[in-house]
């Protein structure tokens, strides 16, 4: 079932970016002609077969501000922690991740899940790249829970 190239190997256009300007230029233009963004390889590193920190993606993102209904409790490592939340936004529910908060965050978080510091019913400041096609944020992650004080 092995399919076979004739040329598996494929040259690719590539810039050498000096500044963040010229980099900033460059996305512009391609984000203009409809791609999703670059891919930017850090000068010197090798093709790697797994993620690296070597390549990075850049794509926009947008942020956009949703309401907690539930804090989920983690699990194994992050047992007696947050582990993620449901949200709305637009009549539509989801669940973020807590990904982005520190391991003393999550487990203040659900400290505070029977108290009035609780994060349910408060508004969560999350960023994503794109809604699916259902409406619901892609890839959200956490920037910030507001307290109102």
């Amino acid at each position: 079932l092995e399919k076979r190239l004739e040329h598996p190997c494929v040259n690719v256009r590539y810039d050498i970016m000096h500044d963040r300007a010229a980099l900033e230029e460059v996305y512009t233009y391609y984000l203009q002609q409809n791609y999703e963004g670059l891919m930017i390889r850090i000068p010197g590193s090798l093709y790697e077969d797994c993620r690296s920190s070597n390549l990075l993606k850049l794509k926009p993102s947008q942020r956009c501000k949703v309401l907690i209904y539930e804090m989920v409790e983690g699990s194994g490592k992050w047992l007696n922690a947050a582990g993620s939340f449901l949200v709305s936004l637009n009549g539509k529910q989801f669940y973020v991740g807590g990904g982005e908060l520190t391991e003393q965050k999550r487990r203040e978080l659900w400290g505070w899940k029977d108290s009035p510091f609780s994060p349910v019913g408060r508004v969560m400041t999350i960023e994503y790249k794109e809604l699916s096609i259902k409406g619901i944020p892609l890839q959200p992650t956490i920037k910030h829970i507001e307290y109102g004080y």
